[in-house]
C-alpha cells in the first residue's frame, strides 16, 4: 500500500513484483522467475554490467528526519572484505554469525558480503522479533555445549555496565570461580578498564583502528593482534 501510495511522486518507479502472493498491477515474482533458465549467462557488450550499476537500495534510519533511499553499486560489497578479514576476522571455511536482519545496512557490511568473499559460512537466524533468549535456545540446539546459560551475563543482570567492574563481577559469581581462576578476553579499552577493576587477568585481543597502547595504557595483561594469534599461543598460554 505504501509503495502506491507514493507511485505519483515516484515516476521512474515503472516495475512492481511481489515475492509473496497476487495483486492486481504487480508481478508474481515466483511465476516470472519459472519463466527463465536456471543458468545464467553473463551478460557481453553494451548489456555487461560494470561496477558502476545500482546494485541495492538501503535506507537512512529515519532517527533525525524522514528516511532517505541511499543507493550502493557493486563496489559496496568489495569493500567490506577489509570488514570481515581485518576487523572481523572470518575465515575460509569457518563459521560467521552476525545478529542483523536483511532490512539493516549492517547485514551487508557485517553479515554476507564481505564474509562470503572471504570463503566463511553464514550462520543465518531468521526472527520476526529479536528475542535473546530465542537466538540462544538456537544456537544451543545447532551447537551444543556452546552456551551455559546459566553463565551468561547481560544488562538485564546489572546496574552499571563497562568501564564499571560489575558484569565481570557478576560473571565471577555466577560461576563460581575467583578473580584469579578467571581470564578476560576484550578488544576494547573500557573493557579491559572494567576487568581489571574486578582484579582479573586480562587479554586484549585488538580488532580494530586503535594502537596498542592504548589498550596496555588500561591495563592489559597481554596483547595480541588477532584473535587466530591469540588462538595459537593458547596451548602454552595455559
Amino acid at each position: 500500500r505504501q509503495v502506491e501510495e507514493a507511485m505519483p511522486e515516484a515516476p521512474s518507479l515503472t516495475v512492481r513484483a511481489l515475492v509473496a502472493g497476487k495483486k492486481d498491477g504487480w508481478l508474481d515474482f515466483s511465476e516470472e522467475l519459472a519463466k527463465y533458465s536456471p543458468m545464467f549467462e553473463r551478460p557481453t557488450g553494451n548489456e555487461a554490467h560494470t561496477i558502476n550499476d545500482i546494485m541495492l537500495v538501503y535506507f537512512t534510519s529515519g532517527t533525525t528526519g524522514m528516511p532517505k533511499m541511499v543507493r550502493h553499486n557493486f563496489a559496496h560489497p568489495l569493500g567490506h572484505i577489509v570488514t570481515a578479514k581485518y576487523w572481523q576476522q572470518v575465515q575460509e571455511n569457518k563459521l560467521h554469525m552476525s545478529v542483523s536482519d536483511s532490512g539493516w545496512a549492517k547485514f551487508g557490511w557485517g553479515k554476507i558480503y564481505g564474509q562470503w568473499i572471504c570463503g566463511a559460512t553464514i550462520f543465518c537466524y531468521d526472527m520476526d522479533k529479536f528475542i535473546p533468549l530465542k537466538l540462544l535456545e538456537k544456537l544451543e540446539h545447532d551447537f551444543k555445549g556452546l552456551i551455559e546459560p546459566g553463565l551468561i551475563v547481560s544488562s538485564f543482570d546489572v546496574k552499571r555496565g563497562k568501564p564499571n567492574p560489575e558484569p565481570y563481577l557478576k560473571g565471577l559469581s555466577k560461576a563460581g570461580v575467583e578473580p584469579w581462576e578467571a581470564i578476560v578476553v576484550e578488544n576494547a579499552p573500557l573493557g579491559v578498564r572494567a576487568a581489571q577493576a574486578a582484579r582479573i587477568f586480562t587479554v586484549a585481543v585488538n580488532t580494530g583502528p586503535l594502537p596498542n597502547k592504548m589498550l596496555a595504557d588500561e591495563g592489559a595483561d597481554l596483547i595480541f593482534n588477532k584473535m587466530t594469534d591469540f588462538r595459537d599461543k593458547w596451548d602454552s598460554f595455559l
